[in-house]
């Protein structure tokens, strides 16, 4: 709608860089659901496309001392954070970190033993900004890219960097997403992109039901419930069979 009335083109995109939660199927239903609302999109884009990109910008940036590899628990990073204190793999140097974002990017790493970190504000007051993580080692093969990577990036990296190369003037998140927006703005101009605008709108929550993919698909997997189009969902599938 705010395409349409500023004059504008909406994308359609599948931020598809979590190979364990990604799929043909889930890919197929959204454009299907989204025709039944009636929606055309100008472009369609698939963030799994922009791969090497995203290796390149992080690669500059562990060139530039803003990124490091570091090895520590989920534990031990996630008290450091509360601490606001960093870890001994913060002062790795650009060389070492290099050799290990090398690794990480050819398979030599597994997961779990190496995340490539943001060297941000440690003393932030919003947490997000506490060095987060941009990529992380996941073996699972991707839906459309098979085994060819292994080091993906986070949600916050991706779309920080898609948005910019792909053209988006005005994106809209929803408001879980707002603490977030700093790290977004810091990821662009520590890459030296172009920054889009970003607005939050107020999150949906219906009282009586649930509508986030993590509280459904359990039911879904448990046979609990038909499947996603089961009538009692609020699903866009379970509504239109619902007699919408």
């Amino acid at each position: 709608e705010a395409a349409r009335q500023y004059g504008g083109k909406c994308f359609l995109r599948f931020d598809d860089t979590n190979p364990e939660k990604e799929s043909a199927e889930y890919v197929a239903a959204l454009r299907e659901d989204l025709a039944w609302l009636g929606l055309e999109f100008d472009e369609e884009h698939f963030s799994s496309d922009l791969m090497p990109a995203f290796y390149r910008y992080a690669s500059g940036l562990v060139k530039s001392g803003d990124a490091y590899v570091c090895n520590c628990t989920k534990e031990a990073i996630a008290e450091n954070r509360f601490k606001k204190q960093a870890c001994e793999c913060r002062n790795n140097s650009v060389d070492k970190n290099w050799v290990l974002w090398e690794g990480m990017r050819n398979g030599e790493t597994h997961k779990g033993e190496d995340i490539l970190r943001l060297k941000a504000d440690l003393n932030s007051e919003n947490t997000v900004m506490r060095d987060p993580t941009l990529f992380r080692i996941i073996e699972t093969p991707h839906y459309r890219q098979k085994d060819k990577y292994v080091a993906w990036p986070t949600y916050d990296f991706e779309v920080s960097i898609a948005d910019s190369l792909t053209g988006v003037t005005h994106a809209l998140r929803s408001k879980e997403y707002e603490l977030r927006d700093e790290l977004y703005y810091y990821i662009v101009e520590k890459c030296g992109l172009r920054k889009p605008v970003v607005y939050d709108f107020s999150r949906l929550n219906i009282h009586g039901t649930l509508l986030s993919k993590r509280f459904l698909k359990p039911l879904i997997e448990e046979k609990k419930v038909l499947g996603w189009d089961d009538p009692r969902l609020p699903t866009l599938q379970g509504l239109r069979r619902r007699g919408y």
